[in-house]
């Protein structure tokens, strides 16, 4: 049978204001929020660019894969650019990090619809820069994350990326053909960078009763929001829906 769970990989960030900040803190809190927001437009630029050595010079992602998924790979496979739509960014007290959501709209060279797409980021200030931290957050961090995931603004925000791009998959074949492509191409260079010793060794996944994807990908990969890396891996075997995950399902599993 098929298992319709909550995807909490599309975003986290919901623009909630922080109540009760003095005035020198809100100072910081709007100076840092607006770096953040654009830094992670930069960064999505760069990806537009398939350029993923300048996106790794701007944030340090817990996962490099990153970069090549949304930039490098993504290009060779005709994306065209992302179109940013929103970025809103949440202070969270534990850590002073900041959970900072991205909404875009990715163009497809030759095609005339674009898919709409969003992604999460929890972001901390390091030595050298902000880093992404998700998949490292603190149990108290964690904590946090979820009380700001599972209030109503950020389900509906989620609900509203993934109807739309279910929609656009829905009444434009061309492009469910192009994301199967570009799931196909992240295969085969996943399996290039094994055999050359750039990558660890793979898995076989079986999906469980009660499974999904943001489960599986924070319990093998070590941090929820990777579902979007298991989805298109293994985008054959679940389908176009990832909020449908089939018991039984054999997922491959390809760790950094």
């Amino acid at each position: 049978m098929k298992k319709r769970c909550l995807f909490l990989g599309c975003a986290f960030l919901l623009g909630l204001t922080a109540p009760n900040q003095p005035a020198l803190a809100q100072d910081r809190y709007e100076q840092e929020r607006t770096e953040v927001e654009n830094l992670l437009r930069e960064y999505y630029e760069a990806c537009s660019e398939g350029d993923w050595e300048r996106a790794r010079t701007l944030i340090a992602m817990e996962n490099p894969y990153a970069e090549k998924t949304l930039g490098k790979w993504a290009k060779e496979c005709g994306l065209e650019r992302y179109d940013i739509i929103r970025t809103d960014a949440y202070h969270l007290e534990t850590g002073d990090c900041w959970l900072v959501w991205v909404e875009y709209d990715m163009a497809v060279e030759d095609m005339e619809a674009v898919i709409p797409g969003a992604t999460t980021y929890v972001l901390c200030k390091g030595k050298n820069g902000w880093e992404d931290c998700t998949g490292s957050e603190s149990a108290a961090l964690e904590d946090e994350v979820t009380q700001v995931a599972w209030t109503d603004e950020y389900m509906g925000r989620m609900v509203d990326v993934e109807s739309r791009y279910l929609e656009v998959l829905e009444n434009h074949p061309e492009l469910a053909e192009w994301a199967d492509a570009l799931a196909d191409l992240l295969k085969r260079r996943r399996m290039e960078e094994a055999e050359q010793g750039e990558a660890d060794a793979s898995e076989r996944y079986i999906v469980q009763d009660g499974d999904c994807l943001w489960n599986i990908a924070e319990e093998k990969l070590g941090r929820g929001s990777d579902w979007t890396i298991l989805y298109e891996e293994n985008r054959d075997a679940i389908g176009h829906d990832p909020n449908l995950v089939r018991t039984g399902t054999e997922l491959m599993i390809t760790y950094q």
